[in-house]
């Protein structure tokens, strides 16, 4: 991993993944993770990621093994984010619901503010599904990927998570009007045309 700054992981093979992401850790390289359903060993593997990308149903999954039974995404990814000291962000895919993300503030501890009630220890982001006709719609796979691509993509040239959430959803929009999981993926020029203001400030 020398001269590597982010490495990106899922949960399809725990044990390779978690090795893979310990030596990250021991490098202070960053590591996103992927998670989709609950595996063998993810719980091992999850203490790793400094950031988490899932699904709609992960979140639910996660909290009620750990005494949540909240049907709530957000309050769930909370969950998540308090069980997991490392993690900075969870961003979850709702498919035609958009996304959201909670992300940790204050290294998660409560701060005393006036006008207590409001919990200051995670922000929350949400972002629309990027509009698309349905009968444009041709081929589901990757989209997901497609999403979590978008997203690193922009955070790696120092956007915000709110504009990568942006460019996730137009990206997988755009993968979904093409047959595979790369074929319709858009090139970045594409995306500087067509999401005014996605690349707002470059620091590359």
């Amino acid at each position: 991993l020398d001269n590597c700054s982010w490495v990106h992981l899922d949960g399809r093979h725990t044990p390779a993944a978690t090795k893979l992401g310990e030596l990250a850790n021991s490098k202070g390289v960053l590591v996103s993770l992927d998670v989709e359903k609950d595996r063998p060993g993810l719980a091992k593997l999850l203490t790793k990621a400094n950031m988490l990308f899932t699904n709609s149903k992960y979140p639910h999954i996660f909290a009620e093994k750990h005494g949540d039974d909240s049907k709530d995404i957000e309050a769930n990814m909370k969950t998540i984010l308090l069980q997991l000291p490392r993690l900075q962000f969870v961003v979850s895919t709702m498919g035609a619901d958009g996304s959201i993300a909670v992300v940790r503030e204050n290294n998660g501890e409560e701060e005393e503010e006036e006008g207590k009630g409001k919990d200051n220890r995670f922000l929350t982001f949400r972002c629309q599904a990027w509009q698309i006709d349905a009968k444009d719609i041709v081929d589901t796979t990757g989209a997901g990927d497609a999403y979590i691509a978008g997203v690193i993509h922009a955070l790696v040239r120092k956007q915000s998570l709110e504009s990568g959430m942006k460019l996730g959803s137009y990206v997988a929009a755009k993968k979904l009007t093409r047959l595979g999981a790369r074929e319709g993926t858009p090139w970045r020029s594409e995306a500087i045309a067509e999401v005014p203001g996605i690349f707002h400030v470059e620091k590359i």
